[in-house]
């Protein structure tokens, strides 16, 4: 079975319906980051040509992309719409060069689909050839208190805790320190040597897991 997490801000989209046509089952989710997660490696955040002339505008764009890179380790940008838009937008000048940044300085895919059916068509092929062909699953992200006899579940849970902590990042830090005790141990350096952790978001969970309880009211 194929199975992919969508952020609910998609619901009202066309291309979960396409996706479903697919035969592709969407669980939904609002998530931190990105539209569509694919496995615990994979992930696309969505985005018409006009959206991507805004983000550029307002400085969403860069933004989203270091979110989405620290998060999983293939993320994408899908480009859906015509480019023609391009020209009467002073903004959409930029658009080359901003899509040159995401593929050089973040090491983002960008894929482009010219209409909402091209779009599922991209994200069909994409989560066949990461579920079928790698054998990679889509990250179980842990809602509420999981059952106490579920050990890898709560692993997971109280890791998740953490901020900017997702699925993905979670069984990589797991993966790295070994168990739950030695993650909340670990120092800032050890922590930033994990991929997708930034020097900002370990200094936070530093911060967070030694800083004394005051109770404030």
């Amino acid at each position: 079975m194929l199975r992919i997490y969508v952020d609910i801000r998609e619901k009202n989209s066309e291309l979960p319906k396409l996706l479903l046509k697919n035969g592709i089952v969407i669980t939904w989710e609002q998530l931190p980051v990105a539209d569509y997660v694919i496995s615990e490696k994979v992930a696309i955040e969505r985005k018409t040509v006009r959206d991507l002339i805004n983000s550029l505008k307002d400085g969403r764009l860069f933004d989203q992309a270091k979110r989405l890179k620290e998060a999983f380790e293939r993320p994408f940008f899908l480009i859906e719409g015509d480019w023609r838009a391009l020209k009467f937008s002073k903004a959409g000048h930029g658009v080359p060069s901003a899509i040159a940044s995401l593929q050089y300085d973040f090491q983002i895919g960008v894929l482009y689909a010219p209409t909402v059916e091209d779009a599922a068509r991209v994200i069909a092929f994409l989560t066949r050839r990461e579920q079928e062909g790698n054998k990679r699953r889509v990250p179980v992200k842990v809602q509420g208190k999981p059952p106490l006899n579920k050990l890898e579940d709560w692993q997971r849970f109280l890791v998740q805790c953490l901020p900017g902590i997702g699925p993905a990042l979670a069984e990589r830090l797991l993966s790295r320190f070994g168990s739950v005790r030695a993650v909340y141990n670990a120092s800032e350096v050890e922590l930033a040597r994990v991929e997708g952790i930034s020097e900002s978001k370990a200094k936070e969970i530093v911060k967070i897991l030694t800083s004394p309880w005051r109770k404030t009211s």
